[in-house]
This record gives C-alpha cells, sequence and structure tokens, in this order.
C-alpha cells in the first residue's frame, strides 16, 4: 500500500502543532467511553483525524465542527443511514486495524469561530490534501451498488411507512 502522498512532511508537522491541539491520541472510536467524550471541549472548529503507523504520521481526514463533544458522539454511533458520511473515519478505522495492523488514530483540534471555520477547513484540506477528503475514485459499478443499497433502503421504508 502506498502510504507515501499522506505522510506528513516536517514542515506539515510543525504547522499542525502550532496551529492544532492535541485533543485524544490512540482512539477507537467503536468503543470510546463516555467519560471520554464528556470531558472533550464542545467548541466549533477544525479537526484533524491522523493516523500513527510504523512511527510516522499519515494525513486521514479534516472536518469542521459546530461542537467537537457532539461531533465524537456522531463518529461513535452505529452506523445511520441518513448520514453514512459521518461513518467514514469508523470505516477508515475499520480498513487501517485490518490492513495496516498497529496502526491509531489521534485527533488535533483548532477552536476557531463559525464564521471562520469553513474557510479554515477549506485551507487546511487543500493545504493537507489528507486521503479521506480526496474525491473517491471508483468504479461505476461500486457507484451503482451504492445507489442501489440506497434505493432498496428507501423503496423498503416507503413500504413499511404505507402497509401500517
Amino acid at each position: 500500500m502506498n502510504l507515501a502522498p499522506y505522510k506528513f512532511s516536517d514542515d506539515e508537522l510543525l504547522i499542525l502543532k502550532s496551529e492544532y491541539k492535541l485533543i485524544l491520541n490512540d482512539v477507537d472510536l467503536s468503543s470510546i467511553s463516555k467519560e471520554t467524550i464528556d470531558n472533550i471541549t464542545n467548541d466549533c472548529g477544525v479537526y484533524f483525524w491522523l493516523m500513527n503507523f510504523k512511527g510516522k504520521k499519515y494525513k486521514v481526514y479534516i472536518g469542521k465542527t459546530n461542537s467537537l463533544k457532539r461531533r465524537l458522539n456522531d463518529y461513535k454511533i452505529h452506523f445511520q443511514i441518513h448520514s453514512p458520511n459521518d461513518f467514514k473515519i469508523r470505516f477508515f478505522q475499520e480498513f487501517a486495524d485490518t490492513h495496516l495492523k498497529g496502526s491509531s488514530l489521534g485527533l488535533f483540534f483548532m477552536k476557531c469561530s463559525k464564521t471562520d471555520y469553513t474557510e479554515k477547513e477549506t485551507i487546511a484540506i487543500n493545504s493537507f490534501k489528507p486521503m479521506v477528503n480526496e474525491r473517491s475514485k471508483t468504479t461505476l459499478e461500486m457507484r451503482t451498488k451504492m445507489q442501489l443499497a440506497f434505493k432498496e433502503y428507501y423503496e423498503e421504508s416507503f413500504f413499511n411507512k404505507l402497509n401500517t
């Protein structure tokens, strides 16, 4: 697997450490405790998931949130069909646990105002180019499977609503 495009350079690590604060290290989103989340800031800002693997750090995902605490709760819950995008970090962690044994996730956060966080997120994504933020390069077959799965889910939902 070619992780090289997502490896932090020394300069990028300096920027990360100067602009973001380490919030959590060695995170397991499937079992993160309520106590851990309760101690997380409720602030608005930009967050940055990174992966530690074999002594190196890799850029995974950058997002924005009105509340970091709420966002972590979103990542902790089970798959939600109305917001499958919210589950991509959990999917990434499962992928890494299987294919990048010994890797771990870390979470960094930059507090900023709601008026600034979209711009700061965009600048960070364009600057760091994390893996999960990149547009997917999937096949037409995979996109069609995804579309059909959504269609089946909603058709069943419609039948259930109309047959009660």
